[in-house]
């Protein structure tokens, strides 16, 4: 397993290999052999206690004997079985020892686990070699041995775990190929989003271009005088992302800066370039963007207000109510005093007499009924007259 990856990733016999102290503490040896669905080929795997896991079995692999006895071996049916080295159908080679084989100690009793392989049908075996006593699992007593009941309880505990740990790895494996086709699907569309954004992009950069050009043809015509574009003027306003209103008339500026200041001959086609370009001057000021923004939410604001303060007297006038600022705040929603009333009038008085002005038909029971925007509107008419007899 490598790190940083999920533990159900990669090969799950090299991933169990890994942490096989963990699972089986006191175990002298651990072996396993298998169908491998990543490699399509058997394999096997060893590691004894303390030593580092090898999978260097090719060799023996290689032989047909070695691979009829595996897959003789991996068709029982048994879910696990206990075995001595005699038991076994093939011998595993040791290459510390020309001697010995993985089941040469005799004193070992050997576990094996008959794995499902979901892919060939066949079961993946699991070899676990464990003392004769009880001292594989740290008890007082270690020299007493292995029971036929221990043997069953330890055999079927084992089995399940093991098994349960290989099928939870399929199916967080299936899971997350389920996440990961999700995921694939989104990025797939983003990428033809990408595409299409792009394909938009260079549709109008092109759309700029031959705008320009139109212009120029125009203008030429009308003027008798010959005007282009050099290369890098073209890839400037394939970068113009202004009005494109504007366009002729960065042109016109262009076409004067040029014949005005580059001094060219009679006669000869009047090349535009790219410094003569100046897109500046036609893009609106962040600044006055910012105050456009500011000054349309007050004014959404202005006309929120104006709406609540109709609802509310409209409601009130059905049931016969007189339209005093107390009553019209206290049907609003939420309620509010009527000096917040006229506090919120008097703030946005200015918008509120332009909505009033711009929108006759809108909010005809408080323009005529409600006193505290009367006075509002009252206030303005006073100033008007002021000036006028000024």
């Amino acid at each position: 397993m490598k790190p940083g990856q999920f533990s159900f990733l990669g090969d799950e016999f090299e991933n169990i290999f890994q942490y096989s102290d963990l699972f089986l503490p006191g175990i002298e040896r651990i072996t396993t052999a298998y169908y491998s669905p990543a490699r399509k080929e058997l394999r096997v795997l060893s590691r004894k206690r303390d030593e580092e896991m090898d999978s260097d079995y090719g060799d023996f692999l290689a032989k047909p004997e070695s691979r009829v006895a595996i897959q003789k071996f991996r068709s029982n049916a048994r879910q696990y079985s206990w075995i001595r080295k005699d038991d076994l159908p093939f011998e595993l080679p040791v290459k510390k020892s020309s001697i010995q084989t993985i089941f040469t100690e005799l004193e070992n009793v050997v576990l094996v686990l008959h794995l499902p392989n979901e892919v060939d049908g066949l079961n993946d075996l699991l070899f676990i070699y464990f003392n004769q006593n009880l001292g594989n699992f740290g008890l007082n007593r270690s020299d007493k041995p292995l029971s036929a009941e221990n043997k069953s309880i330890i055999g079927h505990l084992l089995y399940h775990q093991f098994n349960s740990i290989l099928r939870m790895n399929h199916e967080n494996l299936k899971l997350l190929r389920t996440f990961n086709q999700g995921v694939m699907g989104v990025i797939r569309d983003n990428a033809i989003l990408r595409d299409q954004l792009q394909q938009v992009r260079m549709n109008y950069s092109e759309s700029m271009v031959n705008l320009a050009q139109q212009f120029l043809a125009d203008y030429s015509a009308r003027t008798d005088t010959s005007y282009a574009l050099t290369r890098e003027a073209l890839e400037k306003i394939r970068n113009y992302h202004g009005n494109v209103k504007h366009l002729p008339a960065i042109l016109k500026n262009a076409i004067i800066f040029t014949e005005n200041l580059m001094m060219e001959q009679p006669g000869e086609i009047v090349r535009i370039h790219d410094f003569s370009l100046d897109f500046d001057s036609y893009q609106v000021p962040a600044e006055q963007d910012e105050l456009t923004k500011k000054i349309d939410s007050r004014q959404s604001r202005a006309m929120l207000l104006l709406d609540r303060l109709e609802k509310s007297a409209s409601s009130l006038k059905s049931r016969s109510l007189q339209l005093t600022g107390a009553n019209v705040g206290k049907n609003l929603s939420p309620p509010i005093s009527a000096p917040a009333i006229t506090d919120a009038l008097s703030k946005n008085k200015i918008l509120i007499r332009q909505l009033i002005s711009r929108h006759p038909d809108k909010w005809e029971i408080i323009r005529k009924e409600f006193r505290p925007l009367l006075n509002i509107l009252r206030e303005e008419d006073i100033q008007l007259a002021e000036e006028e007899s000024a």
